[in-house]
């Protein structure tokens, strides 16, 4: 596997710098923090011929989430980008769609809840979480598995997935979510959700709450 470079002058006073610039810095955080040996440790996903590490392929989800692309799909670009891959020590950008079995989700799940515990307290040490529950639409154009016709206010008809989120207040941390089909109550599944919510809280929390919309009540 190739290695990121180690000694860059990193300079931001071309006319020509795009809002990818911060990339590299990006990288070299994950670096300092060591991210990509903490998702060695947790996960396994075995494979045959395989081009990639596992951390690697979850990478390849993070960057486009950064830069600010739409979709994962939309990262196809950073497969002919050979600055972004020499930035990273990528050999080439990863096929961020994984066929992955279910046990690897919960595994996934796992790693986020792990992170939560550590990053829920910093700067500060808190004793109160605001759960904030909500959910989206999201159109699929074709047959994606699960996908179902429901309420979708700007393409009527079409199908797409109903994501039930839960984030918290006031770090903006994403705390669970749940796929869910278009057609599926802005209420399902909620009552499970916040369960698994208050169950991986962390401790010395000694208040929680809980705020939905008019249409999740």
């Amino acid at each position: 596997m190739r290695r990121s470079p180690r000694n860059l002058i990193i300079s931001c006073n071309h006319e020509g710098l795009t809002q990818f610039g911060g990339a590299y810095f990006f990288h070299e955080f994950l670096r300092v923090l060591q991210f990509r040996r903490f998702l060695t440790r947790l996960l396994a996903y075995p494979r045959r011929n395989c081009r990639y590490t596992v951390p690697q392929v979850i990478l390849a989800f993070v960057y486009p989430i950064v830069l600010g692309l739409d979709r994962i799909e939309t990262a196809s670009f950073l497969r002919c980008n050979g600055t972004f891959q020499y930035f990273t020590g990528l050999p080439s950008f990863p096929d961020p769609l994984l066929d992955a079995p279910p046990r690897f989700r919960q595994q996934l799940r796992r790693v986020n809840d792990r992170l939560l515990q550590h990053f829920i307290h910093l700067p500060d040490h808190r004793s109160r979480l605001i759960f904030d529950l909500d959910s989206t639409v999201v159109t699929i154009f074709g047959h994606q598995d699960g996908a179902e016709v429901g309420y979708n206010p700007r393409y009527r008809g079409k199908r797409s997935y109903n994501p039930l989120l839960c984030m918290e207040a006031n770090s903006s941390y994403l705390w669970d979510a749940e796929l869910r089909g278009g057609n599926a109550g802005t209420w399902d599944g909620s009552i499970e959700m916040l369960e698994t919510c208050f169950a991986n809280v962390p401790p010395g929390i000694r208040e929680l709450r809980a705020r939905a919309d008019a249409g999740s009540v």
